[in-house]
């Protein structure tokens, strides 16, 4: 009796391939990674193909492999410009700042009094003699 296929096993389906994990075992040993380029690609006989069949798989060879191009094509000037960032990312920085600078300011002023109480020896109570000038 073999045990590999008396185990339960989940089978999960990525873009990039496929994933077969083990539901009684939770180790990474016992994840089994079955790798395919992608899951558009299988294993067909392209010379038993009928011609109509042929030619519409070698359309969607060359359609998958142009949108790779293009997909990789864009990233490169996305990273050649810098606009990989969001959008407004600049301004929802200095919108940021400007207000933790506007909330630092508030806090300035509600440290400090409104008015404050003078002591005598600041207060002037004589006028400037003139006679001097």
């Amino acid at each position: 009796m073999n045990t590999e296929h008396s185990r339960k096993k989940k089978i999960l389906h990525f873009s990039d391939g496929i994933l077969e994990v083990d539901e009684d075992e939770t180790d990474l040993d016992s994840i089994i990674v079955e790798k395919t380029v992608n899951s558009f690609q299988e294993n067909i006989n392209i010379r038993a193909l009928p011609w109509l069949d042929w030619i519409l798989h070698m359309i969607s060879q060359a359609g998958y492999k142009i949108l790779a191009a293009c997909d990789y094509a864009g990233g490169a000037l996305a990273d050649f410009f810098e606009i990989t960032s969001p959008k407004y990312f600049l301004e929802m920085e200095a919108a940021k700042e400007m207000m933790k600078e506007e909330e630092d300011e508030q806090s300035v002023i509600a440290e400090k009094p409104s008015w404050q109480v003078n002591p005598m020896s600041d207060v002037i109570s004589q006028q400037p003699n003139i006679s001097n000038v």
